[in-house]
């Protein structure tokens, strides 16, 4: 059953995005405080659901602050990275969900 990994530290960032080949990642930077992280969760996980060919991951900035050093560029919550093939294809800020999946859809 797909469903949004949760990673904390920087080995499982680093099997994430050295394991990324064809396969589309979409990672949320989220944190506990952050109203519209809050708000978008469910529909975010609903859409591991409807894309079942995209893997789904999430990363609380606070949790992960100290172990993940992309984190340093994220200035703004929710932040939304896609990745194929150890690249960034594809970036986004704001709960803004229509627009995350026609960017999921524009690359999967």
């Amino acid at each position: 059953m797909p469903g949004v990994l949760h990673i904390a530290t920087a080995d499982a960032w680093d099997r994430i995005y050295n394991g990324v080949t064809d396969k589309l990642v979409v990672v949320c930077f989220t944190a506990s405080w952050c109203g519209p992280c809050k708000r978008l969760a469910p529909e975010y996980s609903q859409m591991a659901v409807e894309y079942p060919d995209v893997r789904f991951v999430k990363i609380d900035v606070d949790a992960a602050r100290a172990e993940i050093p992309a984190i340093a560029t994220v200035k703004s919550l929710p932040s939304f990275v896609l990745v194929r093939n150890q690249e960034q294809v594809g970036s986004m800020k704001g709960a803004h969900l229509q627009q995350l999946k026609k960017m999921i859809n524009a690359h999967r």
